[in-house]
């Protein structure tokens, strides 16, 4: 049986990949991936995001930027 699967990633780099695979559902190989454009969230808002949260007290927390910055890799995952 053939199975297609996409993925979600965000990087280093801050954009968003999104991988596309087809193969057996046994894993036995991979007939194709390839990625296409995607959107990327402004790289100065994930760049404070990130630099803020080097000292949150909490993992879950979201002060200030940090929501912005989350919802704009939401954002920029579901239009991928």
């Amino acid at each position: 049986m053939m199975m297609t699967a996409i993925g979600l990633m965000s990087g280093t780099s801050l954009d968003v990949d999104v991988p596309l695979i087809e193969t057996m559902a046994a894993g036995e190989g991979v007939w194709g991936s390839g990625t296409g454009p995607t959107p990327k969230p402004s790289g100065g808002l994930l760049r404070t995001a990130l630099t803020e949260a080097v000292n949150l007290p909490q993992r879950d927390a979201r002060p200030g930027i940090l929501r912005e910055a989350e919802r704009a890799v939401t954002i920029a995952h579901a239009r991928a």
